[in-house]
């Protein structure tokens, strides 16, 4: 693995060592089952991103950010299951 990638690595650890689930393992439904879970969930944390800034034509102060410790914290939140949805696709070299 190259240190470009390195980060993945440690997501991996975590997911390991804290959920007990190597995303890098799971094939069939259950791989299946965790890429639905993972892309639900990255959907979600990216609308939660949304609601932190103001993207919308028509707001008020357009291209302001509500909350910018809120709106960092749901961009860690998309990395991490997005890191979780590249591990099932097997190690990175």
């Amino acid at each position: 693995m190259t240190d470009d990638w390195h980060w993945l690595e440690e997501q991996r650890k975590l997911q390991i060592g804290s959920y007990g689930t190597d995303p890098q393992s799971l094939v069939g439904t259950e791989r299946a089952d965790y890429w639905t879970m993972m892309m639900y969930a990255l959907e979600d944390e990216v609308h939660e991103f949304g609601r932190e800034i103001l993207w919308k034509a028509w707001a008020k102060n357009r291209g302001h950010i509500k909350n910018r410790n809120a709106a960092l914290g749901e961009l860690v939140d998309v990395a991490f299951f997005l890191g979780n949805l590249i591990l099932t696709l097997g190690p990175i070299s």
